[in-house]
């Protein structure tokens, strides 16, 4: 751009250019979008810096001696009248008349020491447009910006994957933490806020967009005290290491075997606190139950089922004098102590260490309008083992049986666009709750009776199955091997006249078994020979087909949730079909 140049393309708009006079004399442009606008747009980030440089206020900007800005001493009052002419500066002043009559591209010569000049030279870009030029250009700005601002949000929102480094960025900068937060550390922060958490509470975030559920203010409380505190730091990054690789079993080989390092970290830590804490602060006891909860279920995700216990059995001495569980007045941290007494009891198939005091009551509790809820759907009604010859099974599981049925019909019935969130929130939370209570119930009951025994232990599998994630990926493929072991101790006759409940508890341990497995070969021999599959008519597509409705039918009769039971249903009818094939 030449230094007399005055008609400038408006492709150079906000730009900045230099050029030298014969002189020797420097002639810098501004090109600004109008008058009043003080925006340099399309501006590269050196450009602006050597911009900034010419028309700072106050004093000038000590520069390196290395430094490629150009260096310039100028004095206060044409520094004051650059930045103003930069800025488009209008403030009223007596001259404010003259000088609004004055061209914009006059050059304003700036001395510097070794008496150089430089001419800033201010070019009026905007032309003068009509009303309604002006009117749409400014519509099409303000468009352009809300669809910047909405996309800038979007980006924002999008939760990338716990295993992606790109999410890992530096989240401690001054070095403040318990511990160093080095990429693993902030990817388990990470994995904890936006997965682990959230999916401890299934129902709730399920039913509603954008991951809202009935804790996120807890996840801000327990990082903010691990952060502060680096016991509570070690206990979350065990749980998180551990839940990640053996739960969701997620491929991260930074996080790979760092849950032995956390919790032997987390162990000593725990050793030196208890020799120097009696816990008598109900926010000590707090931290310490939260800690203990982190370790219950670091060790439980990996099977060490032990040491999980023994942990829980600390937390249930802590809280004995006080009440017992519901003296915890921290909802989530009551129901996650709850939760890991539930997970040792099923594995174990023994009663819970902790009351049941946390039932919130039967569906009539919550006042459902028929609005609320959809027409009934297609899933179980318990029939078969409501009715029918099922005499064998004693009151108090009939009770729990219609109990499990009237929570289930609440949750997949559910219309949460018919009501506002908090209260859809309260009415998934209380099916979390409501579930958990009576699965509590089913794990107190005792029987001598073996089948008995085996449709108690069918049903709680059914229920954490349907309705608990981590029940279904990880609790009901350690309970199917028992459901096994428990069936070889009925005989086959000791079946006959309740053979379609025989064949139920095997469709459900069929269901719960890991893929291809040992387990999961006996169950469908056993539903091949106990539902005379023998004789299916049609090997074909069409007869699988036939087949998986065959037994989707026949599982209606009982319990059956179509979106999960669907696909494992449809694998059973293939490998009876193949059986039938190889004999």
């Amino acid at each position: 751009m030449g230094p007399n140049d005055r008609n400038i393309d408006a492709a150079t708009q906000g730009r900045y250019s230099s050029s030298r006079r014969p002189n020797g004399e420097k002639e810098y442009y501004f090109v600004n979008k109008s008058r009043n606008s003080s925006h340099l747009s399309q501006s590269a980030s050196i450009e602006q810096a050597r911009i900034q440089s010419h028309v700072q206020r106050g004093r000038r900007r000590n520069r390196p001696g290395n430094s490629v800005s150009f260096r310039a001493s100028v004095l206060d009052q044409q520094v004051e009248a650059v930045a103003k002419c930069a800025q488009g500066d209008h403030t009223p002043n007596p001259r404010s008349a003259q000088a609004d009559t004055e061209p914009l591209n006059n050059p304003i010569h700036v001395a510097t020491p070794k008496e150089h000049h430089v001419s800033l030279l201010f070019v009026d870009y905007q032309p003068k447009h009509s009303k309604e030029e002006r009117e749409f250009e400014d519509s099409r700005r303000k468009s352009h910006a809300a669809r910047e601002a909405h996309r800038r949000r979007r980006t924002q929102s999008t939760i990338t994957s716990p295993t992606n480094q790109a999410s890992l960025c530096k989240v401690d900068p001054f070095g403040t933490a318990s511990v160093k937060v080095n990429n693993t550390v902030a990817g388990l922060l990470h994995y904890y806020v936006y997965f682990y958490h959230p999916t401890i509470w299934p129902n709730e975030m399920a039913i509603l967009r954008h991951g809202l559920y009935t804790f996120p203010g807890a996840v801000n409380s327990i990082v903010r005290m691990a952060v502060e505190d680096r016991l509570a730091m070690c206990c979350l990054l065990s749980a998180s290491a551990s839940r990640l690789q053996f739960v969701d079993r997620l491929p991260c080989a930074q996080v790979t075997g760092m849950e032995n390092y956390y919790l032997h970290n987390a162990l000593r830590l725990l050793r030196s606190r208890i020799d120097t804490s009696d816990f008598q602060a109900s926010e000590q006891l707090r931290k310490i139950l939260i800690c203990i909860a982190f370790l219950v279920s670091a060790e439980a995700y990996r099977d060490g089922v032990s040491a999980a216990k023994t942990h829980l059995e600390a937390a249930v001495g802590l809280l004995s004098g006080k009440g017992g569980l519901m003296c915890v007045e921290d909802e989530n941290l009551r129901g996650q102590l709850a939760m890991g007494d539930l997970y040792i009891a099923c594995v174990n198939f023994e009663p819970c260490l902790f009351d049941c005091d946390y039932d919130p009551g039967p569906a009539s509790s919550l006042g459902l309008r028929e609005e609320e809820l959809k027409p009934l759907g297609d899933g179980g009604t318990a029939t078969s083992l409501l009715e029918g010859n099922t005499c064998f099974l004693p009151l108090s599981l009939r009770v729990l049986i219609e109990q499990i049925l009237d929570s289930y019909s609440v949750k997949n019935r559910l219309r949460p666009s018919s009501m506002s969130a908090p209260r859809a929130l309260q009415v998934t939370h209380w099916v979390t709750m409501r579930n958990m209570a009576i699965r509590h119930r089913l794990l107190a009951l005792t029987t001598d009776d073996p089948k008995v025994n085996a449709v108690r232990v069918a049903i709680i599998m059914w229920t954490l199955l349907t309705m608990n994630i981590t029940g279904r990926t990880k609790t009901v493929k350690i309970m199917a091997p028992m459901l096994r072991s428990i069936l070889g101790k009925v005989p086959q006759s000791g079946w006959i006249g309740n053979s379609l409940v025989h064949l139920w508890i095997l469709v459900v341990g069929f269901s719960c078994t890991i893929e291809r497995g040992d387990d999961s070969a006996w169950f469908v021999k056993q539903c091949y020979h106990v539902g005379n599959f023998q004789r299916v008519p049609d090997p074909s597509g069409d007869g699988r087909r036939n087949l998986a409705e065959k037994l989707e039918d026949f599982q209606r009769g009982f319990f059956f949730d179509v979106q999960v039971q669907r696909p494992r249903t449809q694998k059973l009818a293939e490998q009876l079909i193949q059986l039938q094939l190889a004999r």
